[in-house]
């Protein structure tokens, strides 16, 4: 019996989603950018500088819910590579004991079993889908895509305008003001039918 251990760095989620999802890195990628944003995947980081005051942690780890992650991850965001973020992240007052404010990070690593489950899984059955990317895709977002759908109903019931009456900008500021959530932009507009 082998030990699989709990979380798992970028490089290795990558790996994963593209051989198991049979899509290419790229998507890979981006799956994982969008799901993290989301919220859909838990993630733990170890830190490494205070922009700031320069100040370091030095066995400082930190989970999700101690960090501001951008709603709009993109995968030219990440250094895939070394399992981490290009810019800090923001680390909230009151969840850890460091400074609040922007903190480079050392690395970041998944939730093995998020992964899984977010972006592998069909629905019905614990088997990993063995069909293109856009399975993959309806897997991971549905959750958030729905709630951002529903809001988008309750907003807009006659129907989501177009971009020259309600701007994209617009149109997910007011989602985020509807949702308790955090979803992503792209999330939005996917929901909103301005996104593939």
């Amino acid at each position: 019996m082998n030990y699989v251990p709990r979380w798992e760095r970028l490089r290795e989620a990558v790996e994963r989603v593209s051989t198991t999802g049979r899509i290419p890195r790229l998507e890979a990628q981006t799956y994982i950018a969008g799901a993290i944003s989301d919220g859909a995947i838990d993630l733990r980081a170890k830190l490494g500088r205070h922009t700031t005051s320069g100040m370091t942690y030095p066995t400082g780890q930190v989970s999700r819910k101690d960090l501001q992650i951008p709603p709009d991850l993109d995968p030219k965001d990440i250094d895939w590579e070394n399992s981490r973020p290009l810019t800090p992240w923001y680390v909230k007052r009151g969840n850890v004991d460091v400074p609040r404010g922007y903190w480079t990070l050392e690395w970041i690593e998944l939730s093995r079993s998020d992964v899984t489950t977010v972006l592998l899984s069909s629905p019905n059955t614990s088997q990993p889908p063995a069909t293109s990317g856009k399975r993959v895709a309806k897997v991971k977002g549905s959750p958030l895509l729905e709630r951002a759908r529903k809001a988008l109903a309750v907003l807009y019931p006659d129907g989501v305008p177009d971009q020259v009456a309600v701007s994209n900008k617009v149109l997910c500021r007011r989602v985020h003001d509807e949702l308790t959530d955090t979803v992503s932009n792209d999330t939005i507009l996917r929901a909103a039918g301005r996104r593939k």
